[in-house]
């Protein structure tokens, strides 16, 4: 939904989903935003319930992990799909930076991996 990872391609990907709640239990919770709620176009005047249907979205374990709680400013005057919307700009960006640090990591030990391969084929020849 938000990184565009193919979450039926195979068996072990859809085994990844997660449903992700727009709004989050903290909020549904609060009895002075019930009206609300009630009337936003996630709910549809159906339920305010957390696992509505409307506040429920399909993620990655990865990006429902790095969304948390987070719900876009004035989520309150936006439709269900503008706070989709939101959440997939601010993950994206977000998932950049994780994999830019992912990559710093990888090439960090890749140096150091094959500087102990270095040192050890240089003490089986001299020895």
């Amino acid at each position: 939904m938000y990184c565009g990872f193919h979450l039926y391609a195979a068996f072990e990907a859809y085994w990844t989903t997660q449903a992700d709640h727009l709004i989050p239990q903290r909020l549904i919770a609060l009895p002075e935003l019930n009206g609300l709620l009630q009337s936003h176009d996630v709910f549809r005047g159906g339920p305010v319930e957390r696992d509505a249907l409307g506040n429920c979205v399909t993620a990655c374990t990865f990006c429902n992990q790095l969304k948390g709680g987070w719900i876009p400013p004035d989520w309150e005057r936006m439709t269900r799909e503008q706070i989709v919307d939101a959440n997939r700009v601010r993950l994206i960006a977000l998932r950049v930076r994780h994999e830019r640090e992912f990559l710093r990591r990888v090439e960090m030990l890749s140096q150091r991996r094959t500087s102990m391969e270095r040192s050890a084929t240089g003490a089986v020849t001299r020895g």
